[in-house]
């Protein structure tokens, strides 16, 4: 059994990015399944002990408060077919990287990067909805802050990764012209870790990957503080985010 996690700025594209992962039957990926225990004062608990099929499919609400999100771990190992592949989703996972590589030597690491004024964007309309339990102070200019954590943290980390850490490019991957452009990104990245799906299931994926979702709170249309747009637009720019999408899959 091999270990997958992936991660990525909030509102980046990780929980899309956990399910094109989870569509693979050889992967089982918890979406947040540890987050209480990687991301809080319990992080040196965050073992592969975790990750035996007993302990990984016995969701404990101090585990995390996405339980019903991990419903597919149990039906995913009742299936049957071999499981070659487990781990975890959690989106600032970047900052336990140095324990990654540590606990989790031989590890596969996705880290996903989105351009920076529509992460900042995200937080704010999230910040600005009446109906959202998102921290008002999580606005778009402490998205930039904490988008730009995880660029330096990654590129600091990435020599000593190495192949270990993929990296995708959000926009490259996912705004492309057709399901079948999908399906050939989607193979590029399950195949970065080692494994291989029919063409017929890969283009089934990136169809599904391409469906509409009801949104649970209500459409907000955010507005940045002029300080804060111009620095989203300066850091598209920046030397590390750049050397970084440079080298996605």
């Amino acid at each position: 059994m091999k270990y997958l996690f992936a991660f990525g700025c909030p509102r980046s594209g990780t929980t899309v990015l956990g399910h094109i992962l989870n569509r693979h039957p050889s992967i089982a990926l918890g979406i947040e399944r540890f987050k209480h225990i990687a991301m809080g004062r319990r992080s040196a608990e965050f073992t592969p002990e975790l990750f035996e099929q007993a302990r990984f499919l016995d969701i404990r609400p101090d585990d995390t408060n996405t339980v019903r999100q991990n419903d597919h771990l149990a039906q995913k190992f009742a299936s049957g077919r071999p499981i070659r592949m487990i781990g975890d989703k959690i989106p600032r996972l970047y900052h336990r990287i140095a324990q990654l590589r540590s606990g989790f030597p031989e590890a596969q690491m996705v880290v996903i990067f989105r351009d920076p004024v529509d992460v900042a964007l995200s937080w704010q309309a999230r910040a600005e909805s009446p109906r959202d339990s998102w921290p008002a102070e999580n606005d778009g200019a402490k998205a930039l802050a904490e988008w730009m954590s995880c660029v330096d943290i990654v590129a600091e980390a990435q020599p000593a990764c190495g192949t270990k850490l993929k990296i995708i490019d959000y926009d490259r991957f996912f705004r492309v012209p057709s399901s079948a452009d999908l399906a050939a990104n989607i193979k590029r990245l399950y195949n970065a870790v080692g494994l291989d799906m029919q063409p017929a299931n890969l283009l089934r994926t990136a169809e599904a990957m391409r469906q509409p979702r009801t949104r649970k709170t209500a459409e907000v249309k955010p507005t940045l503080a002029a300080d804060v747009a111009a620095q989203a637009v300066a850091l598209r720019e920046h030397a590390r985010f750049r050397a970084l999408l440079a080298q996605a899959i």
